[in-house]
């Protein structure tokens, strides 16, 4: 029961702090971090690293690496016992992410013995303790996974993060893309497209551009340049399409979502062509055009166009029309592609199957202030569902205890804009500051996000419904899957197979487990279904819905995924500069972000 575990842990024998010199003593991860824990440690490469679980109580779980030189560090994330009730609420309260190192002759101290194995994970190179510790601070830095949760980010969190990061490195599933054959017969037909768009009907291109329509007409604003501009752009997303698909494939964690990154990259590329097109025929027009109250409207539409690209891509329409690009930060790196490690022996046991005798453990192991602050944190929902039985025992009687609610009203997005412009006027778009023009347009915008307002007709319909017909919805991303079979039902051991060779180099795509083959697809599946089983022992306690914390879990650690990168964590980028800074003589050149 991983939502109190940790902030008891404290009190559990079994943590066996040894408070001492020479790295050995409990280290707790901050950052920024000083280095000098772990450079005090001989040794920080690791092959092995398991993920332990407690057999009795609240069933806390950790991580334990195994470094080279049989020494150990077991790496955990308690609450803090001093605010043990904000743990319950949805901000939670500081997270102790806590380790400590045991040399080999007192590794009995750690006290594993108390916990059983849920996975054991041996590399055929070895990895750095600092890989860990960058994984440590992706958690801090993602948004709320710093703080410890009951409802989440606790202990199980903490362990299957720092798990998935480890292993998904193993896949580099991007090198095994290859583009799919609609892609090229979207290539191909490119032309066809434009030439498509140029032969509908006035009153097909008035309902798609109908943003130009509540500027002028559509003779004057030369539509057929539009449609040029549009081929172009599509042209150009067609030749960087593979590349930006192999980047979105790097940066994401679960294989779950990789059959979805080349349509996705595609659609929401159609809708930049046509957008930045746009913005551009509109602002060439309001650059040249004499008439004010054109210009005004343009000038509105522009604005709004803008927002829409911000808000829906995180794009500068501006920038991207000019060709001069806004100097940006540069995005966090992940691992080196170069740095392969290979995976061989797992231990896999999975869950035990007693599940009420964990359950009956569980209530056990609670103690009167947890009990208390079940109780109270589930009074709201007992008194909602007594609301709702006396709504409906009087409501049979005909006595409405509750009335109904009426629906949310929304809007038309192009009749919102022309109510927008007919209300004001062009001195209006001239205050320094902040227009009211822009302050509805926001807020439009937000409502559009929010599903409150509705656009019925968007300017890529048109171009998306033709690259949707050439394009099969049903295609899947070719060449990424690996072959495997089923995880058997209950595994003892897995054992270490030969690593594949493709292309010249070592790949790790599976293992053996008794004459089956796990992939790290499998090992995926393995933390999904701890992911799932979290969920429902939260539902189970009334924290929370399980399915959406399991969908929010599943997020969250890919945000931490993305958020890795290759920067060192102290500021210094070798061993040299980093005595220097003991010295006095240098600074960190390169703090770490912390949120």
């Amino acid at each position: 029961m991983s939502f109190a575990s940790s902030s008891v842990s404290v009190l559990n024998g079994s943590l066996a702090w040894s408070m001492g010199n020479g790295g050995e003593g409990r280290f707790e991860i901050l950052f920024p971090m000083t280095l000098g824990w772990y450079e005090a440690q001989p040794s920080t490469q690791f092959r092995v690293f398991e993920h332990r679980k407690e057999l009795t109580g609240l069933r806390h779980e950790f991580i334990v690496l195994e470094f080279n030189d049989d020494s150990i560090c077991r790496i955990e994330r308690m609450g803090d016992p001093r605010s043990r009730f904000d743990a319950l609420s949805m901000d939670g309260s500081v997270a102790r992410d806590i380790a400590q190192c045991f040399r080999s002759e007192h590794t009995e101290e750690a006290h594993l013995h108390t916990s059983e194995v849920v996975s054991r994970i041996l590399l055929d190179s070895s990895m750095d303790l600092m890989d860990v510790l960058k994984i440590c601070r992706a958690i801090h830095e993602a948004e709320k996974t710093r703080n410890y949760t009951l409802r989440g980010f606790n202990c199980y969190f903490f362990a299957l993060t720092i798990q998935v990061c480890l292993i998904r490195h193993l896949a580099e599933w991007q090198r095994f893309y290859t583009p799919p054959p609609w892609l090229s017969e979207i290539c191909g037909s490119v032309a066809m497209l434009a030439d498509e768009l140029q032969r509908q009907s006035r009153e097909q291109t008035q309902q798609s551009f109908a943003l130009l329509s509540s500027v002028s007409s559509i003779e004057e604003l030369q539509v057929d340049e539009l449609f040029k501009d549009i081929e172009k752009r599509l042209e150009k997303l067609l030749l960087d399409i593979g590349d930006r698909t192999k980047q979105a494939i790097s940066s994401e964690l679960w294989y779950t979502e990789l059959d979805r990154i080349p349509h996705q990259i595609l659609e929401n590329g159609v809708r930049l062509c046509v957008l930045s097109a746009l913005y551009n025929c509109l602002k060439t027009f309001v650059d040249e055009s004499l008439d004010r109250e054109a210009k005004f409207r343009g000038a509105v539409i522009l604005n709004w166009l803008s927002m829409v690209a911000d808000k829906l891509f995180g794009i500068d329409l501006a920038c991207i029309t000019t060709g001069k690009h806004k100097k940006s930060r540069p995005a966090p790196c992940l691992w080196k592609s170069w740095r392969r490690y290979i995976l061989r022996p797992m231990d896999y046991r999975p869950p035990t199957p007693q599940i009420d005798l964990d359950r009956r453990q569980q209530v056990e192991g609670l103690t009167l202030a947890q009990w208390w602050a079940i109780l109270w944190l589930n009074l709201p929902g007992v008194i909602s569902w007594l609301l709702w039985l006396f709504h409906h025992i009087l409501g049979t009687w005909g006595i409405p205890l509750m009335t109904g609610t009426s629906p949310k009203p929304c809007m038309e997005v192009i009749d919102r804009l022309e109510h927008i412009l007919r209300s004001h006027r062009f001195e209006d778009y001239l205050d320094t500051k902040k227009p009211q023009i822009d302050i509805l347009l926001d807020d439009l915008v937000n409502k559009y996000q929010e599903g409150a307002a509705i656009w019925d007709y968007t300017p890529w319909d048109n171009v998306l419904g033709l690259v949707k017909r050439i394009s099969s919805p049903s295609t899947s991303l070719p060449n990424i899957s690996f072959s495997h079979r089923d995880i058997p039902e209950s595994p003892k051991t897995v054992f270490p197979s030969e690593t594949q060779r493709q292309g010249g180099g070592s790949v790790v795509q599976t293992i053996t487990c008794n004459s089956h083959i796990i992939s790290v697809r499998d090992f995926q599946e393995h933390i999904l279904s701890r992911i799932e089983l979290q969920a429902k022992l939260v539902e189970r306690v009334r924290l929370g819905s399980a399915l959406e914390i399991q969908a929010e879990l599943g997020r969250k650690m890919d945000e931490v995924w993305k958020l890795i990168r290759e920067d060192d964590i102290g500021g210094f980028s070798s061993r040299l500069e980093r005595f220097a800074a003991r010295l006095g003589l240098l600074r960190p050149r390169r703090p770490m972000r912390v949120p």
